[in-house]
């Protein structure tokens, strides 16, 4: 299929492609933090999970965004409405946003490796998780899908 992005050098294009969720969850903080945030709390946050590549695939596409909807979804059923402090994965972490974006990434990651082959996964240069806390504050964190 025919590339229609005229005049751009290939080593400078990147593709994005993404989408986004709301999913309640409750938590409380630990530590140096105001008290009223100590007490289990709930959020109703939104995720935004975006891609850059490189390169499209053969059909002309980034990624696969029913692939993409369907991973998410299964992720925010998973936790929603559920208290993050009794999540393995916040064991001894705090459940601050930020760990709540190193939660999704380190998920969705896994879930997108055991969806796609190898040349899909090495199109992807970096992914994004952005969690919003409210409609001002937002937390993120961008990497490798691969290990």
């Amino acid at each position: 299929m025919k590339d229609h992005t005229h005049g751009m050098h290939e080593e400078t294009r990147r593709y994005r492609v993404g989408v986004r969720g709301n999913f309640t969850a409750i938590h409380a903080l630990v530590g140096d933090v105001p008290e009223h945030e100590k007490t289990p709390h709930e959020h109703e946050y939104l995720l935004e999970w975006t891609f850059t590549l490189q390169s499209l695939d053969e059909r002309g596409f980034s990624l696969d965004i029913a692939l993409l909807e369907r991973l998410r979804d299964a992720l925010i059923h998973e936790i929603r409405g559920v208290n993050l402090n009794g999540l393995p994965y916040f064991s001894g972490v705090n459940s601050s946003l930020e760990n709540l974006c190193g939660f999704f990434f380190q998920r969705l990651s896994q879930m997108l490796r055991e969806e796609l082959g190898d040349p899909d996964l090495k199109r992807i240069g970096e992914m994004e998780i952005r969690i919003w806390e409210n409609d001002q504050a937002w937390a993120g964190l961008a990497g490798s899908v691969t290990p």
